[in-house]
């Protein structure tokens, strides 16, 4: 097992490392900072790298922001060989040796292409600045980029969101999928919002997500995606909400729709009925 401190000794660069990884958010103002150099936070922010439910092999996880609720959005495997490419962007992009590799999705054509293009609101300098700095401090599994218009979304008032992980059943090949929530809508839920952990960061002349910073000043490093860590599965604490409650037909659940998630996670105490 070649794990520094778990199966070899700990060497100098191994702390080094560790160092790296203590201040994240000392390198998360830096990465904003020269987000902020190049003008470029109308798109892009900082996202911490997280994996949820391993994909199936032949799929991608694509994210929906229809789901009857302003902020909301979730994230689910999607079927390549059936993806419409041409109609689709990344919004995560993982830091690949020198390359940025997308490794999440969503539908519609990417902010970065709108308006002056990519060119412009992509500078091949602003991308090769934040690919050294990630591979100089080691930071490429920890830190990855996010595209979206968070201009728009700005302007929208769009607020704080918290993370959960839903599996829909309790077989092994129950369908798993990630819900993005408002904390409005959370916060009026009977079930008390658990610990959240900030993901993702931005910067804007307005408040980003619910934080604050401005292109010409990123500090205070405020979150605006949070995930929440521990929620109260039906037999054990877990990092899901496992639905097992709507029954199609004997003991199988009917295929999560909008409309039906949203409601067994208003029974289960994360929204309000309302939400």
């Amino acid at each position: 097992m070649d794990i520094p401190g778990l199966g070899r000794p700990l060497g100098n660069p191994d702390l080094g490392v560790a160092g790296s990884m203590y201040n994240s958010l000392a390198h998360v103002k830096a990465l904003l900072a020269l987000i902020a150099k190049y003008g470029t936070g109308a798109f892009f922010g900082i996202h911490l790298v997280h994996r949820h439910d391993l994909l199936s092999k032949g799929t991608v996880r694509l994210e929906n922001e229809d789901i009857g609720m302003k902020g909301g959005l979730w994230t689910k495997a999607a079927a390549i060989d059936s993806a419409d490419v041409k109609n689709m962007h990344g919004t995560l992009f993982k830091l690949d040796q020198k390359a940025f590799v997308p490794f999440e999705f969503a539908a519609g054509l990417s902010p970065v292409a709108t308006g002056a293009g990519v060119t412009k609101n992509a500078p091949a300098a602003f991308l090769a600045e934040v690919a050294a700095y990630l591979t100089k401090y080691n930071l490429s599994d920890s830190l990855a980029l996010e595209v979206k218009d968070f201009a728009l979304h700005n302007a929208q008032g769009l607020e704080r969101t918290a993370e959960i992980e839903v599996q829909w059943g309790e077989e092994a090949d129950a369908d798993s999928f990630t819900v993005v929530l408002p904390l409005s809508a959370r916060n009026r839920g009977t079930r008390t919002v658990a610990d959240l952990t900030p993901t993702g960061w931005c910067i804007s002349r307005e408040p980003c997500g619910g934080a604050s910073g401005s292109p010409s000043d990123p500090d205070p490093v405020q979150p605006g995606t949070h995930y929440e860590k521990v929620v109260v599965g039906p037999k054990k604490d877990t990092h899901k909400v496992v639905i097992t409650n709507i029954a199609s037909s004997g003991s199988a659940l009917a295929p999560v729709t909008v409309s039906l998630l949203l409601q067994e996670l208003a029974d289960m105490g994360f929204i309000a009925a309302e939400a």
